[in-house]
């Protein structure tokens, strides 16, 4: 007679010599073993078989090795001995034991691996630790895996080509949670892993390798608050999977020169509820697709480096990322609680060298962050991306050393969406503090408001704001209010809209309170000007509504407000619909306070261009050439 799903009993307080039935078990691991191969005509453990382990003070000590598929079950676990195996002994049998989650442990360790799993396996019911790995197996079929909890020092998990899967292959692969400290790998390693699978807490500290690394797989993962601290590689390592993978909280500190969390060529949703991702010289966030965007639903709390190529690089992304810091502080210039990004290092020109790199990037907040030291490139870089905040943060230091690349404290490339820059401080630009430049694409409107624009650099500095619109079909709105513009090296502010684009351009507003402070006296003073500058210069090449309006404007070394329509020979020419109203230039009594050398306010139009200009309520003091 053939018989299959046999139930063997492994329990370490029984006495030697048991041949693992009910009433004389095995009393450990290696007993077991030693006959886990099918022989013996059979009567051996064979394929298909249940083993059922006793709970006990005292560890069970592996390695075991599963054959096709058996089940592994722990009296840890939560449903009875006889659903899990389908063994139903008639009556008059012994009864199987209860299974009792919750008391004494079933705990697996082995100096080596502790399980390794062929095809098919279930595991319920223990906890795993102390081994290396805890599981492990390849091209595994579909593994089962319930009420199983990993922790201990070495590697938790190393699974490759295979399923994972809940109760008989249905559901999620389920640990209660995983810890891992000292693993000399990576401690949860998932390679070509299909199914599903959700853990519990998730704690990894020091391994030799990444402290999660899902490569080239299908599954969905499902990480509950999750924390890596002291990896010897990426923190979290996700490379070219097709399932969602998620997280609670993720908390990420590797070691030096190592990045926190790097994503390539994902195509299905990267989720984070919250999370503190801190470097030294590696990039903490790095997300990256070649062909394709990856979705996001990030939010963290919190990203820093020091010294890394970047702090934050997301290139092809969809969906949303935000950094929000402690979600309370709304100072100009916030508290830094999103994280300090420091002194980012790179080639000029290259992704490297920027604090924050966006390309291809959907849905960007940053809230309370801070780029300061010597980047390289730019404080923050953004090309052909759509829907950007940036609020209560700040921007200084010395960003970027190479006008040939418009190196600025933020630099701004085909913007599109709607974006805003709310009660930030930006400074420190080698060229510009706020650079948007938009070849194609509508930008509907970039609202600036309650910002502190400080100085530029002397050495290659242009203008602290310049708004850059160029082709027919591009668009470029934008509304700058309640902000404080310091003295630059060329101009305060250059808006134009060029070769046959669109611009409309709301400087100030209809609040008093929406007035900007253009100011170059006194501690706001810029040392060492170009002669003539100091100016809001606007020009339209292309097709131009402006309104500049409740403005305060004074320390101008040319004309303070200049409104231009223009044309190219032969070629486009501009319309330029102005009104400029309510602002005050200079001070009275204070001399040169409005100009030192130009007009208050000077409009005209010239190559065959079109102006209709409004210019009222404006007062204008202390100027030298003409006051309108």
């Amino acid at each position: 007679i053939t018989v299959t799903g046999m139930i063997w009993f492994i329990n370490n307080a029984a006495a030697a010599g048991g041949d693992g039935r009910l009433l004389t078990p095995f009393n450990s691991i290696s007993a077991f073993q030693a006959l886990n191969n099918g022989g013996n005509s059979g009567l051996n453990p064979s394929a298909n078989d249940n083993i059922f382990v006793y709970e006990s003070a005292t560890n069970y000590v592996g390695p075991l090795t599963l054959l096709n598929g058996q089940k592994f079950i722990g009296q840890d676990a939560t449903d009875t001995l006889a659903n899990i195996s389908g063994v139903n002994p008639p009556a008059g049998s012994d009864p199987l034991p209860a299974t009792s989650p919750g008391g004494t442990l079933v705990t697996m360790t082995s100096a080596g691996a502790a399980i390794t799993v062929a095809v098919g396996n279930t595991l319920r019911g223990y906890t795993g630790g102390n081994a290396a790995p805890d599981i492990t197996g390849s091209g595994f079929g579909t593994l089962n895996i319930l009420d199983v909890t990993l922790n201990g020092t070495g590697q938790a998990l190393s699974l490759t080509t295979g399923t994972l899967a809940g109760v008989n292959g249905t559901g999620a692969a389920t640990f209660g949670s995983i810890s891992s400290t000292d693993s000399g790998a990576t401690a949860i390693s998932l390679t070509t892993v299909a199914g599903s699978m959700t853990s519990g807490g998730t704690s990894i500290t020091n391994p030799t390798g990444s402290g999660i690394s899902i490569n080239t797989s299908s599954g969905a993962f499902s990480f509950a608050n999750t924390l890596v601290t002291g990896s010897s590689a990426a923190g979290v390592l996700l490379t070219t999977n097709t399932g969602a993978i998620t997280f609670a909280d993720l908390d990420i500190a590797p070691d030096g020169g190592q990045r926190g969390l790097h994503a390539t060529n994902n195509t299905q949703t990267i989720t984070a509820t919250s999370g503190t991702i801190a470097t030294t010289t590696g990039t903490a966030v790095e997300i990256t697709r070649a062909g394709g965007n990856t979705p996001l639903a990030m939010v963290l709390t919190l990203v820093s480096s020091n010294g890394a190529p970047n702090g934050i690089v997301l290139q092809n992304t969809s969906g949303s990322f935000s950094v929000i810091g402690d979600n309370a502080n709304t100072t100009v210039g916030g508290n830094n609680t999103g994280g300090i990004i420091t002194s980012a290092t790179g080639a000029d020109g290259a992704i490297a060298g920027n604090g924050i790199y966006l390309e291809n990037a959907g849905n960007v907040t940053l809230r309370r962050i801070r780029v300061n030291g010597t980047n390289q490139n730019n404080g923050i870089r953004l090309l052909n991306s759509s829907n950007f905040i940036l609020e209560f943060s700040t921007v200084t230091g010395t960003n970027g050393n190479n006008g040939a690349g418009d190196e600025s404290a933020i630099q701004f490339d085909n913007l599109t969406g709607t974006g805003a820059i709310t009660s930030c401080v930006i400074e420190g630009g080698f060229e510009d503090n706020l650079n948007v430049v938009n070849t194609s694409g509508t930008l509907n409107r970039l609202t600036i408001s309650g910002t502190t624009f400080g100085f530029n650099s002397d050495a290659g500095g242009n203008n602290s704001i310049t708004f850059d619109s160029q082709n027919a079909g591009t668009t470029l709105n934008f509304t700058l209010k309640s902000s404080l513009i310091k003295g630059s090296h060329i101009d305060w502010l250059n808006a134009s809209a060029n070769s046959g684009s669109t611009m409309d351009a709301v400087i100030g507003g209809p609040l008093p309170a929406d007035g900007n402070s253009f100011d170059n006296t006194g501690a706001n003073a810029f040392v060492g000007p170009i002669p003539n500058g100091n100016r809001l210069v606007t020009g339209s090449i292309g097709n131009m509504t402006l309104d500049i309006r409740n403005n305060t404007l004074k320390g101008s070394l040319g004309e303070a407000i200049r409104v231009r329509s223009s044309g190219l020979a032969g070629g486009t020419t501009g319309l330029m619909n102005a009104r400029v109203r309510n602002n005050t230039i200079g001070v009275a009594a204070t001399a040169n306070s409005g100009s030192t050398s130009g007009s208050g306010i000077f409009v005209f139009g010239d190559g065959g261009s079109d102006m209709n200009a409004s210019v009222t309520n404006n007062s204008i003091f202390q100027y030298n050439f003409h006051g309108i």
